[in-house]
């Protein structure tokens, strides 16, 4: 009885402690962030790395990207990048030899950090910041992760999914007495403690979603071109797109714009607007009153499926509100994921093979930009997310090259270069990969016989650029030669690697860029992703290239 008194007022004084500092008024803002400083002492031998990497990701723009900082032979350092709010976020090395490994931060949009990483009393080396919204905020930075694995039994929930409410919220109550507890033994600030709280719910929200993707039981088989889902657990299916089974996620306020900031957070908005209940919908075929299939490229059809969207967006957030902060970032990244398709229709109806009056009729039926954007721009209330929606609009509609050029005096572009010299007039496909990635194995295993047959041609070249420290490794040579036997390899180490996914704004693989063969980089809206759809890529990319 004492212990729940103690937590109950334990929670309302954080509660209380987090409301005493308002959000700033110019939380979201556009500008350039630098990180720099220096490590005392440093020597490249003796600390075993050069460089150390933060996968930034800011979820108003399109796709991630991976930020290399160099450290200097006198230990100085110094990286700038733009941002639109304020972000926690850290660069780390994994080749560490002095049991130094990361560098964390919190910065705002036009600031600059400055940070001393030195010996501490206890002989371990520390960061140490000079100004700034890192110093404000130093105490959280430092003690952090002291709150990480608290919604593992969430995550890993085995049981019924029906069932789930009662572990999230004894999880939640837990988490709470957690953030409660770092807070006081570090002294956290009021604005400490509303990061704190923040980033609680981005890792309650992460294990709600990562435990009902394990509680999706379906597989997939083609059907007619289409891709059915087959359901192997009736019960559960249904159980994980029942709204209030995700009753646990009003702990959540989904108007909070701190969530942002959390360094989790893009990674846990992937998986929220991608969750078993808003994805069939999303990408499932859609049937009419006769229980026939409706034609995808209709605005009709797509005009539903938003519908269905959103409304499974308030059902599965616990909110009646379809305007809240996390349907409107949500939805905003659809949008961007769906643009590519929209420019597909439009250009359909361009075609003048086609019939005048088809043309007509896609003109005003189709899901291109002009039809589908202001359906997703009438539902963005929040005025940043309307002026990144308008920004994005009109930079992919006034787009007239469909290439960009590769910078000069860059190395890992001059990897690309090379490549591309010894395949002359040849458009050049490449995948990065690696031995550690299943999905990318996957995708080359499935796609051999498809790559047997584009190896015939002399106007597209495959190119597979290896995350490889060792290509003498045995399970690498074994790999490659049952299944990559006579293509074009290029093995790069880790640095490089890194370098790559800088300069070509990536975090993950498979990754796939395109070159056109005068090696220009063709922008991502008409690259493939995956193999399934190079063919249709060629034709549209050599069509354009007239």
């Amino acid at each position: 009885m004492i212990k729940n008194a103690l937590t109950t007022l334990l929670l309302a004084l954080i509660a209380l402690t987090g409301q005493a500092q308002a959000i700033p008024q110019d939380w979201f803002k556009a500008d350039t962030i630098t990180i720099k400083g220096s490590i005392e002492g440093y020597d490249a031998e003796k600390f075993g790395f050069t460089t150390m990497q933060c996968n930034y990701e800011d979820v108003f723009e399109k796709g991630q990207a991976t930020v290399i900082l160099d450290i200097a032979p006198d230990g100085t350092f110094e990286k700038s990048f733009v941002a639109n709010y304020p972000s926690m976020n850290r660069f780390y090395t994994s080749k560490s030899k002095v049991e130094f490994f990361e560098i964390p931060f919190f910065v705002r949009p036009g600031e600059t950090i400055d940070i001393s990483v030195r010996l501490n009393e206890q002989g371990k080396y520390e960061c140490f910041y000079k100004n700034g919204s890192s110093k404000k905020v130093e105490r959280w930075l430092k003690s952090r992760k002291m709150m990480n694995g608290q919604c593992r039994s969430l995550s890993s929930f085995k049981g019924r999914f029906i069932d789930v409410q009662t572990v999230a919220d004894s999880v939640w109550q837990n988490l709470m007495q957690c953030v409660s507890s770092v807070s006081q033994q570090f002294h956290y600030t009021p604005f400490e403690v509303q990061l704190a709280q923040a980033e609680a719910q981005v890792q309650f929200l992460s294990a709600m979603m990562t435990c009902a993707d394990n509680h999706d039981m379906r597989s997939y088989k083609e059907e007619d071109g289409i891709y059915m889902p087959e359901i192997v657990d009736s019960a559960e299916w249904l159980a994980i797109r029942e709204g209030r089974n995700y009753a646990a996620l009003r702990h959540i306020d989904f108007d909070n714009p701190l969530l942002l900031s959390c360094e989790d957070f893009p990674r846990t908005l992937n998986h929220t607007e991608y969750s078993p209940m808003i994805h069939t919908q999303l990408f499932g075929p859609i049937k009419n009153e006769k229980g026939e299939y409706e034609r995808p490229e209709l605005l009709s059809t797509n005009k539903k499926v938003f519908e269905n969207v959103c409304q499974n967006f308030r059902d599965m957030l616990n909110t009646d509100d379809r305007n809240s902060l996390m349907i409107q970032l949500c939805n905003y990244k659809h949008m961007q994921g769906l643009f590519p398709s929209w420019i597909q229709f439009d250009e359909t109806k361009k075609d003048t093979t086609l019939r005048e009056s088809f043309r007509q009729e896609l003109a005003t039926n189709c899901a291109s930009p002009e039809n589908m954007f202001p359906i997703y721009l009438s539902t963005f209330s929040h005025p940043f997310i309307r002026q990144k929606a308008e920004e994005f609009y009109a930079s992919r509609m006034m787009q007239e090259g469909l290439t960009s050029t590769l910078p000069l005096d860059n190395s890992v572009a001059d990897i690309i270069r090379k490549v591309s010299a010894r395949y002359p007039g040849r458009i050049l496909f490449v995948d990065f990969w690696a031995m550690w990635c299943g999905n990318c194995k996957f995708a080359i295993n499935k796609s051999k016989q498809l790559r047997a047959e584009m190896a015939k041609r002399n106007d597209v070249k495959l190119i597979f650029i290896a995350n490889e420290e060792n290509p003498e490794n045995e399970a690498y040579k074994r790999y490659v030669n049952e299944w990559l036997a006579d293509e074009e390899i290029i093995c790069v180490n880790n640095i490089e690697f890194r370098r790559l996914q800088e300069l070509f704004y990536f975090n993950s693989i498979p990754h796939y860029e395109v070159f056109t063969p005068d090696c220009r980089r063709v922008h991502d809206d008409l690259i493939s992703q995956g193999y399934s759809s190079l063919e249709h890529l060629l034709k549209r990319l050599k069509e354009k290239l007239k």
